[in-house]
């Protein structure tokens, strides 16, 4: 399991191109509104991250 910057997070998921802008704008509106962000990941069985939360 890992946690940390929401970007650097991300960079572990195999998945990435295909969510970051998503994930980008999530995190922009929370900082909009004040809020700071957290990214957490695990590993699955296969030895794969797997974005969690932020």
């Amino acid at each position: 399991m890992s946690k940390g910057a929401p970007q650097v997070v991300l960079s572990f998921i195999s998945q990435e191109d295909a969510i970051k802008d998503i994930i980008d704008k999530q995190i922009d509106n929370f900082a909009t509104g004040g809020y700071r962000t957290i990214g957490v990941a695990k590993t699955n069985g296969q030895g794969e991250w797997e974005l969690l939360l932020f």
